[in-house]
């Protein structure tokens, strides 16, 4: 019984430091789009008083560069915004109040990261992708092959440029894929054994989430009685 108790426990203190995780993430998300943005805007200032406000060539890069830089980071950050509320929300509310900080489960917490991490490869290069097609489609690519010098046949047919890049992220997504479903299985697995979001009952007096075999309380101390004790949820 009290094997099943502090793994419960562990389990709860890994999911919290997942979601705390997960804020801090959409934070600094947040952030990098602002501290992106704001350092644009001072570069294209200074090089603009640099060159005396001249519409220079490499004025006219720099503007390219920064534009898809701007794009990118927007995109990747919006998508991992989405990914992190998911984080969030998907377990269930926890007692905070009755977590140890220092209770976690090492396994689940080591999936837990190993999937946050194949989950941003993923959405960074899905953003690299569609800010390839945004470069592809905007015209700027059209600025930046008139000002650098490239073989004809790419400079009029730019998607044998974008082509081979395409085909190299989608293989890299396609091997990604596997290794995400293997880590969820493993997950769900490790969730599954302590039945926390499987099978979960409720303390009839202070109505806490309590594994479902308990005979007490882990929180008020009441006893549970194996019959209609606690109700489900």
């Amino acid at each position: 019984m009290e094997t099943t108790e502090r793994d419960y426990f562990k389990i709860l203190g890994t999911l919290k430091q997942v979601q705390r995780d997960a804020y801090r993430d959409i934070i600094n998300g947040a952030l990098t789009v602002l501290i992106t943005l704001a350092f644009s805007i001072a570069l294209i200032y200074i090089l603009t008083l640099v060159h005396g406000g001249t519409n220079s060539g490499l004025i006219s890069v720099v503007e390219v560069l920064i534009s898809l830089l701007v794009f990118y980071v927007s995109i990747s950050r919006l998508a991992l915004m989405f990914w992190n509320s998911w984080r969030i929300t998907v377990y269930p509310r926890l007692p905070l109040e009755h977590l140890n900080n220092k209770s976690h489960n090492a396994r689940l917490y080591e999936l837990l990261k190993r999937e946050d991490k194949v989950v941003r490869k993923v959405a960074n290069l899905i953003a690299l992708s569609i800010t390839l097609i945004y470069l592809q489609f905007s015209g700027k690519i059209s600025v930046l092959t008139s000002l650098i010098e490239v073989p004809r046949i790419f400079a009029s047919e730019p998607v044998l440029i974008f082509l081979p890049l395409h085909v190299i992220v989608l293989f890299s997504i396609a091997h990604d894929i596997p290794v995400l479903a293997v880590l969820r299985e493993k997950i769900r697995n490790e969730l599954d054994e302590v039945k926390i979001l499987v099978e979960r009952s409720r303390c009839p007096i202070c109505e806490n989430v309590i594994p479902k075999k308990s005979i007490h309380c882990p929180y008020c101390g009441a006893r549970i009685e194996e019959k209609g004790g606690a109700d489900e949820e």
